[in-house]
């Protein structure tokens, strides 16, 4: 596991339940658990595999992504807990498994599932104090233990959702279904037409392969081109082709832990130069505009006449 310890550049690792057993992250800051584990044992294994060295990580996050119809099971395993004479608030454990071939799901996640607090509910399964006296054992003091929030974000129906960064922005691009943001009027001189854009495409994907090419073998080996520069962030330089002027401007739009970061100067120069060549493209077509009629091309004489028709026809029929 020595690529994975060690290794500061990993952004994502996926694995099987097999990693959350022996592991421990150093560098990792949150763990995602996709679908709802059998029980809350289970789910606080997968979970502790992050933030084991709070000096490194302080503030480790678990996200846990559950069906659609996991609540209503959960529901289900406590009512039919309950009918079954099992009235203990705090059942043990290790005592409750499923007790219908049609359950998976154990009491301690079903309570976990639906609990006002996550963080509190888990506390009362593991019979954990509200409040831990100071340790002064040198591990301890060497990594002192995480503190509690003074208000608890683990999004339950009591507690506060998670307050994003002040630096935190959502892209928006074209074909983007979200109203919360109006759409800005393009600048004159500055819109990008199709031929632009797919000129531009394949000029980033171009710059995209040459850094894949240059990455680290050790520390990229793992990566396809794609997550050095995506498909999003590359219309997003292009939409914001006229106001990138500094590498601040790109950093904006790029991931801080991006495999880009070290190439951002010369992604900043290849922007650049694409502005150039986009002006060159809009005087072209301007130049081309203003033609008389006698030095166009005999094909630009015909589509000019085409339209021309077309302007008399419809003044024809406005008459």
């Amino acid at each position: 596991m020595e690529f994975l310890n060690n290794n500061t550049h990993v952004s994502i690792t996926i694995a099987t339940d097999v990693l959350s057993v022996g592991w421990d992250s150093q560098h990792t800051r949150n763990a995602v658990v996709f679908g709802e584990p059998a029980d809350v044992d289970e789910f606080v294994q997968k979970i502790g595999r992050i933030g084991r060295n709070r000096r490194l990580v302080q503030n480790p996050r678990a996200f846990l992504y559950y069906s659609r119809s996991a609540l209503q099971t959960a529901q289900r395993v406590i009512d039919n807990h309950t009918s079954s004479n099992c009235i203990d608030p705090l059942p043990s454990r290790s005592a409750n498994a499923p007790n219908s071939a049609t359950e998976t799901m154990d009491i301690s996640m079903a309570r976990l599932l639906l609990a006002e607090c996550r963080p509190r509910e888990l506390d009362l399964l593991y019979n954990n104090p509200v409040e831990d006296e100071e340790c002064t054992c040198h591990p301890c003091r060497n990594n002192p233990p995480a503190k509690r929030p003074e208000k608890c974000a683990c999004n339950g129906p009591k507690c506060q959702p998670e307050t994003l960064p002040t630096d935190f922005q959502f892209v928006m691009f074209e074909g983007d279904n979200s109203t919360s943001t109006q759409k800005t009027r393009t600048r004159r001189g500055e819109a990008i037409t199709k031929d632009m854009r797919t000129f531009g495409t394949q000029a980033l994907q171009e710059f995209r392969q040459e850094v894949f090419m240059q990455a680290d073998e050790e520390a990229y080996g793992f990566l396809p081109p794609q997550p050095f520069l995506p498909d999003d962030i590359i219309q997003a330089l292009i939409d914001k082709i006229y106001s990138i002027h500094t590498i601040d401007d790109i950093a904006l739009l790029v991931s801080p832990d991006s495999p880009l970061k070290p190439h951002m100067p010369a992604l900043l120069e290849r922007c650049i130069q694409l502005r150039s060549e986009f002006d060159k493209q809009r005087d072209n077509m301007k130049a081309k505009r203003s033609k008389p009629t006698s030095e166009l091309t005999h094909d630009e004489q015909s589509s000019e006449l085409t339209h021309s028709n077309i302007r008399v026809k419809l003044e024809e029929a406005q008459n």
